[in-house]
């Protein structure tokens, strides 16, 4: 999946792009247990880039699921995203500490997805230039969820 936007005039910060993120602002891996999204970064923290032009990479490829018991079978899914950004105007936005994407933003992951009645297990790391000093402050671990209708 490619994406990209570009937003035009004089807008405040918090209408520009922020590239989906969605992992919370807590100090322990636990803590920030939440349910993945289809195409969010799940390394990333909210606030903590915008942009007012961007381009964003989504890798996925999926394997076929696999029977690891009568009602356990798990879908294999690898992922990598990846986004690339720039602010127009940043001595407009003072006093936010904020970032930008001009370096690039980079995660890889697994999921497991459907391990047991639509729900299953993800893992991402955050890595490259914007990866965090602490090792698991780049890691994100997600509940996730798949509705089968059964077609």
């Amino acid at each position: 999946m490619l994406q990209a936007g570009y937003a035009f005039g004089a807008l405040p910060l918090t209408h520009l792009y922020n590239t989906s993120p969605n992992n919370l602002t807590k100090d322990k891996i636990l803590q920030r247990l939440t349910i993945s999204g289809k195409n969010s970064f799940e390394t990333m923290y909210f606030n903590e880039f915008f942009s007012s032009e961007y381009v964003m990479l989504q890798l996925k490829h999926g394997f076929k699921r696999v029977e690891l018991f009568r009602k356990v079978k798990p879908s294999f899914v690898l992922v990598s995203r990846m986004a690339w950004g720039n602010l127009q105007n940043p001595e407009r936005h003072i006093g936010i500490d904020y970032k930008t994407l001009d370096r690039g933003f980079f995660e890889s992951g697994i999921e497991l997805n459907q391990i047991y009645k639509g729900f299953g297990l993800t893992g991402f790391y955050r890595y490259g230039p914007n990866q965090l000093p602490r090792f698991e402050d780049n890691l994100a671990v997600k509940l996730s969820f798949v509705f089968d209708f059964g077609f």
